[in-house]
C-alpha cells in the first residue's frame, strides 16, 4: 500500500508539473524561437533593401509566407496537400473551443469565436490520416526508406500525438481504459508541450543528395543567396545559411540531377549556426590537363564527357583561351 501511495504522489507531482510550469516553459520557448527568427529575417530584409529593388524584396517576402511555390511544376498535388495539412495543423489549436476558453481564463483574457466541433473533427482526422500516409510512404518506397532516419519517423509520430490524444479526449474514446482514460488530458498536454518545444527548434533546410555534380545551378537560382559555392583545394563546397532561406524551392525545381531537397530537421544545434554559412555538400574537383589547376567537379566532367567526347573539355577556360589564341596566331602566320 505504501509503495502504491508513493507512486500516486509522484504521479500527482508530475501531473502538476506537466499542467503548470512545463506548459509555460514550452510556450515561452516557442515565443523566443519565433522572435529570434523574426528579428533575424527583419535584419536581412533591411540589409537587402539597401541593395535590391522593391519588387525583389516583395517577391522574397512572398516566398517566405508561401514556401515551396517553386516546386509546383514538379509536385503540384503534394504541394496542395502540404498547404491543406499545415493550415489544419495551425487552425485546430487556435480555433478549438477548449483552447480558447483556457486563453480567456488566463492572464491574457482574450477571446475569439471558435470553429464548430464537427469541423475540428474533420480537420483532425485529415491530419491523422495524412501522417499515417507519410509514414506508410517512408516504409513502402525504397528511395524514401533509404534516406529516412529514425528521427524522421519519430518526428511524424510526435506531430500526430497531440491531435490523436485531443481527439480521444474530446470523444471519451478510452474513458473505460484504466489509467489512460483518467489521465488522457495529462497525456494530451504533455504531447502538446513536446510538440511545441520541437516546433521552436524546427527548421526546413536544403539538403543535397549524393547524385549532386556540383554544377552550381542551385546557387545561381537562389533568390536570397542562401546557397554559396566555394572551391577549397581539390574540393568544391556548397554552403548554406538557414536564416537566409525562404524555402521557395528554387533549388529543388532547377536541379538537373534532382539532388536538392527540402527537409524538416529539429535540433538546438541548428540555432547555434542559424546565422552562419555551413557546408552541406562537397564534391571532388578535376585537374586541368595543361596547367594542373582545379576548375570543375569530377562528376560534372564525367557526365559532360560521356555526351561530348572532346579533349578540350579537360582543360580549364583560361587554357582554352590560350589554345584558341595560339591557333589564331598560327593561322595568321600561314595567311
Amino acid at each position: 500500500m505504501e509503495d502504491s501511495s508513493l507512486v500516486n504522489e509522484i504521479w500527482l507531482l508530475l501531473v502538476l508539473l506537466i499542467e503548470g510550469p512545463l506548459l509555460w516553459i514550452a510556450s515561452l520557448t516557442l515565443v523566443i524561437g519565433i522572435v529570434v527568427r523574426l528579428v533575424g529575417h527583419t535584419l536581412l530584409f533591411i540589409k537587402a533593401a539597401k541593395n535590391c529593388k522593391f519588387w525583389i524584396i516583395i517577391n522574397n517576402l512572398f516566398g517566405m509566407i508561401l514556401p515551396y511555390h517553386k516546386i509546383v511544376k514538379k509536385k503540384f498535388y503534394l504541394l496542395i496537400l502540404f498547404y491543406i495539412f499545415h493550415i489544419f495543423l495551425f487552425s485546430i489549436p487556435l480555433w478549438l473551443n477548449g483552447h480558447i476558453i483556457l486563453i480567456e481564463e488566463s492572464f491574457l483574457n482574450l477571446y475569439w469565436s471558435p470553429l464548430p466541433d464537427a469541423w475540428i473533427d474533420i480537420m483532425t482526422l485529415f491530419i491523422l490520416i495524412s501522417l499515417v500516409i507519410f509514414l506508410a510512404r517512408k516504409c513502402i518506397f525504397a528511395d524514401l526508406r533509404n534516406k529516412s532516419t529514425y528521427k524522421d519517423y519519430f518526428f511524424v509520430i510526435l506531430t500526430g500525438l497531440p491531435f490523436l490524444t485531443g481527439y480521444l479526449l474530446m470523444h471519451g474514446t478510452l474513458n473505460n481504459v484504466i489509467f489512460l482514460g483518467t489521465n488522457m488530458l495529462t497525456f494530451h498536454i504533455l504531447s502538446a508541450e513536446v510538440t511545441i518545444i520541437m516546433a521552436a527548434f524546427l527548421f526546413c533546410q536544403v539538403r543535397i543528395k549524393e547524385m549532386c555534380t556540383g554544377c552550381g545551378a542551385c546557387i545561381c537560382n537562389c533568390p536570397v543567396s542562401a546557397l554559396k559555392l566555394k572551391d577549397i583545394g581539390e574540393n568544391r563546397n556548397i554552403n548554406y545559411r538557414d536564416i537566409s532561406c525562404i524555402c521557395c524551392g528554387s533549388c529543388v525545381s532547377i536541379c538537373p540531377e534532382n539532388a536538392a531537397v527540402l527537409k524538416h530537421v529539429v535540433g538546438v544545434k541548428y540555432f547555434l549556426s542559424y546565422f552562419e554559412y555551413k557546408k552541406i555538400k562537397s564534391v571532388d574537383l578535376a585537374l586541368c590537363q595543361k596547367c594542373g589547376m582545379f576548375f570543375v567537379s569530377k562528376r560534372q566532367m564525367e557526365k559532360i564527357f560521356n555526351l561530348i567526347h572532346e579533349n578540350y573539355l579537360q582543360i580549364c577556360p583560361k587554357c582554352r583561351e590560350i589554345s584558341v589564341a595560339g591557333s589564331f596566331l598560327v593561322i595568321n602566320r600561314k595567311g
